[in-house]
Parts: structure tokens; sequence; C-alpha cells
């Protein structure tokens, strides 16, 4: 098994019509799996097929997201390292290309985790521009008079 795709994560917009979609990501167990719409953590109203596959698979909904809704396919993979290799044994080339795998795939993970968290920065930052040209533009129109002096 090799790991093809940069990503663990698909995102599209609910149209109220369609049911299904699509994710190019490998995810190995269907644990691994999961399905957000909106922000709200889904653990029913769907099937997911090609669990293992290294292209991906899809998320039919039983029914479709309501328009607008973001639909979210994310891969989780736990931060473990369950391989013990023993001394002295022979290598086992298989175990260890599936052991090197998860760890591209958790690389992919925290990746989406720091991308996500420097676009809510900026995000916020931009906030706090939009509210200080307010400020500023408020301040300019109204003078305060001291009633107390």
């Amino acid at each position: 098994m090799t790991v093809t795709s940069e990503t663990n994560k698909a995102q599209a917009t609910g149209n109220g019509v369609v049911t299904v979609f699509f994710y190019t990501f490998q995810v190995p167990e269907l644990e691994w799996m999961e399905v957000y719409l909106g922000d709200v953590l889904q653990s029913s109203g769907y099937t997911v097929s090609g669990i293992g596959a290294p292209t991906g698979g899809s998320v039919t909904f039983t029914v479709a997201p309501a328009v607008g809704v973001i639909v979210t396919l994310l891969r989780v993979v736990p931060l473990t390292q369950e391989v013990d290799y023993r001394p002295f044994d022979p290598f086992p080339a298989e175990v260890a290309e599936g052991t090197l795998d998860k760890l591209t795939m958790i690389d992919q993970q925290q990746q989406t985790e720091i991308d996500d968290a420097l676009d809510a920065s900026a995000e916020a930052v931009l906030i706090a521009e939009q509210m200080k040209a307010r400020q500023d533009a408020f301040e300019n129109t109204y003078t305060y008079t001291n009633i107390g002096a």
C-alpha cells in the first residue's frame, strides 16, 4: 500500500438534491472517517463506500443535505503506533510500509489542522481590522463632550 493523495479532507456544499459526496483519499478503517454537516459530526444517516481503496470512495446520505450546508468528509487517524518489531526477526516489509503509510496520513491530518488554524487566524485578523475601521469611522463622525468637567 502507498499513500497517493496529499489530503485527508473533502468538502462540498449541499443543494437539497444530491445525496452522494466523494472523497479522493484512502481511508483504511471505517472508524477513521468523520462526516460533518456544517460543524456537526454525524453518527448516522449515511453510508460510506470505498474503505481501504487507495483512490477514495463516497458517502451517501439517506436525506440530501440542505441548500448551503457544508459537507465535510474527514479522515481522522488515531495518533498511535501499535507495531512491535522484535530483534532478529525477519524484517516485515508489508507491516513497515503500513506503519509508514499511517505516519504519512497523520502528517496530512496535522497539516490540515495547521492550515485550518491559519485560516481561522487570518479571518480573525480581518474581522479585527474591519472592527477597527468601523470604530475609527464612528470616532471621526461623532465628537465627545466631557459633561462632568
